[in-house]
């Protein structure tokens, strides 16, 4: 084990008349605690996650209810136990090179059933919803400042669908003009012998000139217009097979690189720190064969719409008997096509990569839950409960009762004695020690913890039992012998302090009946309890004044 993560407010540095207090809560997440619950908004969840949300939310409530000056000094821990845990034995490569096997044989798993798990230090260890936003702001400029330079060929800033247009429009009407002007109809015009034949030449004369600016303007907006419409149609038909092409040149990169990351995040690195640490050299290399790979698309794109529609303008010249130079209007539709094809690529690159990266991150903190439970089960932390903002990591609420982990063994003796441990940890000595348990009672009769709790009221520890059930248990607790009870349960009520003389805010809230022998045991019989009743003990928590 490590050692305690103390909390710095110890009773040597507060102020106040009442000493500060440690608060422990053991929750039982095993197997039993998989019986469907309806949570406050009134959806079935299992019961563990039913209750995993109240702490949050009775932490949640803690922090906006009470006043920063007037928070309570309490220093909180929180153990689940009933977590479960596969491991994969190690294969011998040493040995498979030797006596290599005639077929691969999956690798069976050992599960892990009776797992204490630290909630704080796994809240501590899974990465915050503001650390993946951050790190997916950082990581945008960090691949800006990589692929900036590659992709910064592609930006053409002019006008490109304006030029298209204005020269075709022009080029048809200058040309068209010209010729005209040099035409046999345009020498008629000038017959001084004859006026009237004159006139009617020059009227058919202005309106040949009328066509040709139509035909001009109109010939000049179509062809852009279908450039653009098939550029645009190409383009969104295209996206997931440029999506693919992008992926298949960083997915490699971006699964090792992400496992890496969330190495550094257990060990406590910040996000500026681990994107620093992102190979520039290969995201450059990368940008490059991403770039290579979509400009030949492109290419190929801008061939086949000059193919389909160049000719089409060119018909359309010879209704008014325009020139056209063909290759400036290739250059220039080629130009068009780049930048509105890049226009739409490049954002399409940081996003794709931006969700490559952020899928990979998602899917490998996925495949981490476990080794996550794990560490968090070699840990012990405690905190000041005014500096937390859940018990339980929030963001993986719905991970962690699909994700195999929870639903194991009930391993509540060693819970118990791990509570235990913190107690006695000689920096709490001055501390007033509260201890709360919340579980179904499904587990065997623990004698051993008994002794462990009897020790512990010794030394000034209240330990209150919240016992989850369907039924009315205390009710008939207090009308049956003692050796008709479920064992479990009968270990939780036997544990459980007495409720002090005078009255206290343990005996006040009406949220159980209380059975007789005035014990500090409450029923949480539906999840609407469970809400008051950590806002009662969080608020203004039992105490032993000696």
């Amino acid at each position: 084990m490590s050692t305690t993560d103390a909390s710095p407010l110890t009773s040597s540095t507060r102020t106040g008349a009442r000493p500060p207090l440690l608060l422990g809560i053991l929750v039982d997440v095993s197997a039993s605690m998989r019986q469907q619950w309806r949570s406050t908004d009134g959806r079935p969840l299992p019961r563990a996650r039913v209750l995993l949300h109240a702490l949050n939310r009775a932490v949640e409530s803690f922090r906006h209810q009470v006043q920063q000056d007037s928070l309570p000094a309490i220093d909180v821990f929180c153990l689940g136990f009933g977590f479960q845990c596969h491991v994969t034995p190690i294969r011998s490569l040493e040995a498979e090179e030797v006596n290599p096997p005639q077929q691969e044989q999956p690798c069976a798993s050992i599960g892990l059933v009776d797992l204490v798990c630290d909630l704080l230090a796994l809240s501590e260890i899974v990465p915050r919803q503001a650390d993946l936003e951050r790190f997916q702001q950082l990581l945008h400029r960090k691949w800006q400042q990589c692929a900036g330079t590659v992709f910064e060929q592609t930006a053409i800033v002019a006008n490109a669908f304006g030029e298209l247009v204005d020269y075709i429009e022009q080029a048809l009407h200058e040309s068209a003009t010209r010729r005209l002007q040099r035409s046999l109809l345009a020498r008629l015009t000038r017959l001084d012998c004859f006026p009237r034949l004159a006139a009617l030449f020059q009227e058919r004369l202005e309106r040949r000139a009328v066509r040709i600016r139509e035909v001009s303007r109109r010939a000049a907006r179509e062809y852009a217009d279908s450039v653009f419409s098939q550029a645009s149609r190409h383009f969104k038909r295209s996206r997931d097979h440029y999506v693919h092409i992008i992926e298949r040149h960083l997915e490699r990169f971006a699964e090792a690189y992400v496992v890496t990351a969330l190495q550094s995040f257990v060990l406590g690195f910040t996000p500026e720190e681990i994107v620093d640490d992102l190979d520039e050299e290969r995201a450059l290399t990368l940008a490059k064969r991403i770039y290579a790979d979509l400009q030949r698309e492109v290419e190929q794109h801008v061939t086949m719409v000059l193919t389909l529609l160049l000719g089409k303008l060119m018909a359309q010249r010879r209704l008014i008997s325009a020139r056209l130079d063909r290759r400036t209007v290739e250059s220039l539709t080629r130009r068009f096509l780049q930048k509105h094809g890049w226009d739409i690529l490049r954002p399409l690159i940081e996003e794709t990569v931006l969700s490559l990266f952020l899928r990979q991150f998602q899917r490998e903190a996925r495949n981490n839950l476990q080794r996550w439970v794990r560490l968090a089960s070699s840990r012990e932390v405690i905190r000041p409960l005014k500096s937390l903002s859940t018990l339980v990591p929030a963001e993986f609420e719905e991970q962690l009762c699909t994700a195999g982990v929870l639903f194991g063994a009930t391993p509540f003796q060693e819970a118990l004695d791990w509570a235990a441990r913190r107690f006695l940890e000689p920096c709490y000595q001055q501390h007033r020690k509260v201890l709360l348990i919340i579980s179904d009672g499904a587990f065997p009769y623990a004698q051993g913890a008994l002794i462990t709790a009897r020790l512990l009221k010794r030394r000034g520890v209240v330990i209150i039992s919240g016992l989850i059930h369907r039924q009315r248990l205390l009710d008939r607790f207090c009308r049956r012998a003692p050796q008709h009870w479920p064992p479990g349960a009968r270990c939780m009520l036997e544990l459980a302090s007495e409720l002090p003389d005078e009255e206290g805010p343990a005996a006040s809230p009406p949220l159980s009946p209380v059975p007789s022998g005035k014990k500090c045991c409450y029923q949480l019989n539906h999840a609407d309890l469970l809400e008051p009743f950590l806002d009662c003990l969080l608020t203004d928590p039992v105490v032993a004044d000696g």
